[in-house]
């Protein structure tokens, strides 16, 4: 008649296709501001992001008296991921070229796991006469991620989008 025990869970499951990783550059190497059809995107057909998250927690709430109340809490998160990924970014673009965008091809598996507990005490006392309100609690928390990065090479700078070269398509980019 003191405690409330408490529960929660979610699971989340993400695959995407056709991603944009990066953003387009907004300024030419003049410093002039470039403007992009609604429809410029660096994506490639080849791109995904495939991802599951799991958390769940308990909470436990104990009343001591009319005063005081002890809670004691653990948190599990889980976060794994696959992906392959293009990201298109530039330095500047050269307005008279259009030269300057950069291309980087990223594939990795990842994935983290996180732990928290929490324990806390509080209440009100008199002291003095006067009345206080006290909390004392600890915490403690652990996270460990993996992400199995394969490096690929960068491209040499890329014609201006829209002109990109059918072969920048290819999934050799990231094997």
């Amino acid at each position: 008649e003191n405690g409330t025990l408490t529960l929660g869970f979610s699971w989340q499951k993400a695959n995407t296709s056709g991603n944009m990783w990066g953003a387009l550059s907004f300024i030419d190497n003049d410093g002039n501001q470039l403007e992009w059809d609604r429809s410029a995107s660096t994506t490639q057909d080849w791109t995904y992001w495939n991802s599951t998250t799991q958390a769940g927690f308990v909470e436990y709430t104990h009343r001591l008296g009319d005063t005081w109340q002890v809670k004691a809490s653990y948190n599990y998160r889980l976060y794994d991921h696959d992906s392959k990924l293009f990201m298109g970014y530039s330095l500047g673009l050269d307005a008279e070229t259009g030269t300057g965008l950069y291309g980087w091809a990223y594939n990795s598996p990842y994935k983290t796991e996180a732990h928290l507990g929490d324990i806390s005490l509080n209440g009100r006392f008199e002291l003095f006469g006067r009345e206080h309100e006290a909390m004392l609690g600890a915490s403690v928390a652990r996270s460990e991620g993996t992400d199995w990065y394969y490096p690929t090479d960068t491209r040499p700078p890329t014609p201006q989008f829209g002109l990109l070269p059918a072969d920048l398509d290819a999934e050799i980019l990231i094997n």
